[in-house]
């Protein structure tokens, strides 16, 4: 399982680095989530619905994962729905919410071992953050990207909450020489995304 999840990551975080401006295609349909209730709009703030995968049909228990995308500045945001095939309980304080932060965190720094990342940094450690009015655990990162196309610095933001029996896991990344204009946008994504979410 973990190699899976571990493999899902992989390939999203990449389009950081993979994805030349103005290419982003573009999904044209909202996404409604049975698994929490949620539809999730073609227009968040400043990023736009990309594309849904279907984890489940890969792997039991791995899910849904709605991409966001803007690219002008580049911001990824990936929003994962899943179970594990575990019982997942709401809110954010739970052992096994902050197992899955410790995890995806370590998730980051596994990246480093297959050449695609250096320099991993946790920047802000696991804790309770905001998204509208919503509690998640969270933790922010820095690193180097590794591509064909040269290296780059890159910030992270991975945040996770329980909800209806279901992980929430939300994976944000953006350029680190944009940061100044880019994080205001995705500030103003979660709380929009924050005005969706169930609160249990």
């Amino acid at each position: 399982m973990k190699k899976t999840l571990l493999a899902i990551l992989f390939g999203v975080v990449l389009t950081l680095t993979g994805t030349p401006h103005g290419a982003l295609a573009q999904t044209p349909l909202a996404y409604t989530s049975d698994r929490i209730g949620v539809t999730f709009p073609v227009q968040l703030g400043a990023l736009r619905l990309f594309k849904v995968t279907d984890f489940e049909a890969q792997q039991r228990g791995l899910g849904t994962g709605i991409a966001y995308r803007s690219d002008n500045p580049f911001i990824g945001v990936d929003v994962f729905i899943y179970t594990l095939n575990t019982t997942v309980p709401n809110g954010h304080e739970s052992g096994v919410i902050k197992a899955q932060i410790e995890q995806a965190i370590g998730d980051v720094h596994a990246m480093v071992a297959h050449g695609r990342y250096a320099d991993v940094q946790v920047r802000n450690p696991p804790a309770p953050c905001r998204v509208g009015a919503i509690l998640f655990q969270c933790a922010e990162l820095s690193y180097t990207t590794i591509s064909p196309q040269g290296r780059g610095q890159a910030l992270s933001r991975v945040m996770v909450r329980g909800s209806k029996g279901h992980f929430i896991k939300l994976r944000m990344t953006w350029a680190e020489q944009a940061d100044a204009r880019t994080r205001p946008l995705v500030e103003q994504f979660l709380t929009s995304l924050g005005a969706l979410l169930p609160t249990n």
